[in-house]
């Protein structure tokens, strides 16, 4: 029999949807039919044998929308009754009544429209099937969660059920008669929990907090707090990266005083990695004889500091730190003889390459050696593509190709892909060069310098009078210089000034790979290396904004930092300045201290030592 159509109109994203309205047979019979597949049947005897060690039914939406999209669309929407209805099949067909564990049917790889940003999370998507893409920031230990308790009535001898939802516990309101009790209330007799009676299921609680590669500057990363239980308990780990599928719950706030203000988590379903963080590397003769060839040759350490960011210039001791740290570890020896390299800890801290900005006035070299107003060309994009807001500014997608300085060492044509429009800081730095170029930027603004014959990365702030610039150029410059018939030449700065901002924002473009575009005939570099090592490492984290976390990347407390001069453990110096410290989280404190400085590693290869 097939379902009939409903009166009531569900509201989605502004869209009026008419439902289909299942019953409790309708759906179990639409189950039934499904997992009448062959395919599917396969996969219901391979669970009969295997239980109670596997005890859950996967399948993905396409699977269940190829065999009835009416029928996909409602378990988006009515979640807990579909799947308890075919779990309830599920159990039923794979005579899982021989063994106390639960059976699961679990959906994976929900339709994109079903993915939402944590920050986009409103109370109609409550009870909904949908997917959340994060990183896990924090992870619990698996711990026992009481589903069913057992309770004793004081008196009288009866067993009493309670089907205990949600993460409050919750005693019995009398002694019901129905169970063979005294039938008194809970104001006249006392109830005993019997532990070894009840009834429990693991549970894990992790926090997950939206990919930070979409967000720039002072941006927040949003977070959400979600359980796994069951066979899914204990799968993940801070650090991993991955697509949470789940039923988002409400929890009122408020506990002798109720709230009308509710928070949310999620009730996880199925969940798919990102990334995993080990794959297999199939490595040919060739390529063996090839690796033992380039770890003969004396400039092999050179070679690998190199490939570390090639398009983002300077930070040579940084990448050199980086190189040691990826090749260093200390090994470890599991329990059948197998040798692996311990887990390598790399904690990078520092100016992620933002609010680095120039002035509206500013001229954009384009793909067709013609210039824009940078101003314009921001207002343009945030227009035509919709201003997404973050805390100092906005952004907006763009798609047009600008003039960019590549790894080749010559300006060619690249892609934008962002516009930046930020709020301008009160002082900003006003460059003149002996060619008469001008360029006004924030202090943290990146300028390439010249460097003997190479080119150096440098921010504004640090930039002096007689320094030369990096610029664009057609003509061949005079001397031995780097960039000779390469579209770039040199222009010395002949004054440097400060100057108070004329107009409330600045403005940035973002380029694809190189991050480099021309403003004013001068070559401007945003550095992303922060960001660029979180995507080379196997559970990198880039974690921007006043209230980020480096989720799972701690040090360990004999880890050696430079503190006032001397190598000091990291364990030591924390301790001994916790005089009076703030809980900030659970488990988290802060300490607010000042010391003399802290070794720091530069781009410009040198080690600064700064008061923190």
């Amino acid at each position: 029999m097939r379902p009939r159509p409903h009166p009531c109109i569900d509201i989605i994203n502004g869209e009026m949807i008419l439902p289909i309205d299942y019953t409790d047979e309708d759906i179990a019979a639409r189950w039934e039919e499904f997992l009448e597949a062959e395919e599917n049947r396969l996969r219901l005897l391979e669970l009969t044998d295997r239980l109670p060690e596997m005890r859950s039914l996967t399948f993905t939406y396409s699977e269940i929308d190829r065999f009835d999209p009416d029928f996909a669309s409602f378990i988006l929407g009515h979640p807990d009754r579909a799947l308890r209805k075919g779990e309830e099949v599920v159990r039923r067909l794979s005579d899982a009544a021989r063994t106390t564990a639960e059976v699961h049917l679990r959906i994976k790889e929900l339709p994109r429209d079903s993915r939402i940003e944590i920050r986009n999370l409103r109370s109609e998507h409550l009870g909904r099937l949908i997917s959340v893409e994060g990183l896990v920031r924090k992870a619990t230990e698996v711990r026992p969660r009481l589903v069913l308790g057992v309770f004793r009535c004081m008196r009288c001898p009866a067993r009493i059920l309670e089907p205990q939802d949600g993460l409050y516990f919750r005693e019995p309101m009398e002694c019901y008669k129905e169970q063979e009790g005294c039938g008194r209330t809970a104001g006249s007799t006392k109830f005993q929990l019997l532990t070894e009676e009840s009834v429990y299921i693991d549970t894990q609680k992790v926090e997950v907090q939206e990919s930070p590669e979409g967000l720039r500057g002072g941006a927040q990363p949003e977070r959400l707090t979600a359980f796994l239980e069951d066979d899914l308990a204990g799968a993940l780990s801070p650090g991993d990266r991955v697509v949470l599928n789940g039923v988002l719950r409400s929890q009122q706030k408020g506990d002798r005083i109720k709230s009308t203000l509710f928070d949310i988590d999620l009730a996880v379903l199925s969940m798919e990695f990102e990334q995993h963080e080990y794959e297999e590397v199939v490595i040919s003769e060739e390529d063996e004889e090839a690796i033992k060839r380039e770890a003969k040759a004396p400039e092999v350490f050179q070679r690998i500091v190199g490939s570390i960011a090639p398009a983002i210039h300077g930070y040579e001791e940084v990448k050199e730190s980086i190189a040691l740290q990826l090749f260093g570890g200390t090994p470890k020896q599991l329990e059948d003889g197998t040798k692996i390299r311990g887990d390598i800890h790399i904690l990078l801290v520092g100016d992620p390459g933002v609010a680095k900005c120039v002035t509206g006035d500013a001229m954009v070299l384009m793909g067709d050696r013609t210039e824009r107003n940078i101003q314009e060309l921001v207002e343009h994009w945030l227009s035509v593509n919709g201003a997404k807001e973050v805390e100092d500014g906005e952004y907006a997608e763009a798609d047009f190709e600008v003039m960019t300085f590549t790894a080749q060492g010559r300006l060619e044509k690249g892609r934008a892909v962002r516009v930046w429009r930020r709020d301008s800081p009160r002082r900003l730095l006003r460059f003149t060069t002996e060619g008469g170029r001008t360029l006004t930027v924030t202090s943290t603004h990146p300028l390439f310098v010249q460097n003997a014959y190479f080119l150096a990365q440098r921010p504004a702030g640090k930039i002096a009078e007689g320094n030369y610039l990096a610029v664009a150029s057609d003509v061949v410059p005079e001397g031995n210089y780097c960039g000779f018939d390469r579209g770039i030449g040199w222009d010395q700065v002949v004054r440097k000034e400060e100057v108070r901002a004329e107009t409330p924002f600045v403005y940035d473009i973002e380029v694809a790979d190189t991050h480099i575009f021309v403003a004013n005939g001068i070559i401007s570099h945003n550095s992303q290396l922060l960001r660029y090592m979180s995507e080379m490492a196997p559970r990198g984290i880039y974690a921007s904004g006043k209230s980020s976390s480096a989720a799972g990347l701690c040090v360990a407390p004999e880890t050696l930092i430079e503190v006032d001069g001397r190598a000091q453990p990291i364990g030591e110096f924390v301790e001994a300045r916790m005089r009076s410290p703030l809980e900030v989280e659970a488990g988290v404190w802060r300490q607010e201290v000042r010391v003399n400085g802290v070794a720091t590693a530069t781009g410009d290869r040198h080690t600064d030592v700064r008061p923190v």
